[in-house]
């Protein structure tokens, strides 16, 4: 674990994420979500209120956790908004 972090630190010495990409990030997080907030609730409204939000407490919780790390790792490799710092050069 400790290999890990020292690792972390060195690497966020040459590289700056841009405020523009985590911006971007969010928006689409965001849109993602209300859109499948939006239709959980759609397929579950006829069971009534109650067990309406029950399932979509469940469903929600469960498919905001797949989606989420799933959009994580497709930015991991988009490279828009990230800088590499060469040698000694501030950013």
């Amino acid at each position: 674990m400790r290999r890990i972090k020292r690792l972390m630190r060195r690497i966020k010495k040459f590289i700056h994420v841009e405020r523009k990409r985590s911006l971007a990030k969010v928006l689409g997080w965001r849109l993602i979500s209300i859109l499948t907030d939006a239709l959980i609730i759609y397929l579950l409204y006829p069971l009534g209120a109650t067990a309406t939000a029950v399932g979509f407490i469940l469903a929600e919780n469960t498919y905001a956790t797949l989606i989420g790390y799933a959009y994580e790792r497709i930015w991991t490799h988009i490279k828009w908004g990230i800088k590499v710092k060469k040698g000694d050069e501030k950013l």
